[in-house]
């Protein structure tokens, strides 16, 4: 089990893969997620759908009282990845010690 996922662009368009969220209990309490505004903006019908899934796996989550955030960030795929990686992971952690607070 983790305590949090950061996930920067994750693959959501992979086939299956949100017939896998919804089926399968998430094992966190923090999912932190993000995607760049340019990465549904592409010709590959398949990966084009990247944006609906990730809003989807969103709401999925949320419905599944996990405490989540969905940020936007400007670019594709391959921009600011280190960036977006660190804002998910510290916004893992503020997020766990928050729970951590209300736990006690």
């Amino acid at each position: 089990m983790f305590t949090g996922v950061a996930a920067a662009s994750p693959s959501t368009w992979f086939p299956d893969f949100l017939q896998y969220m919804k089926g399968h209990d998430i094992r966190t309490d923090s999912v932190y997620l993000s995607l760049g505004d340019r990465e549904e903006k592409t010709r590959n019908p398949v990966m084009a759908t990247v944006g609906d899934c990730i809003r989807e796996g969103y709401e999925l989550l949320r419905c599944g009282w996990i405490r989540t955030i969905l940020e936007w960030n400007p670019g594709n795929h391959f921009q600011n990845a280190r960036v977006r990686t660190a804002k998910g992971f510290a916004w893992v952690m503020k997020n766990n010690a928050e729970l951590g607070k209300n736990k006690k």
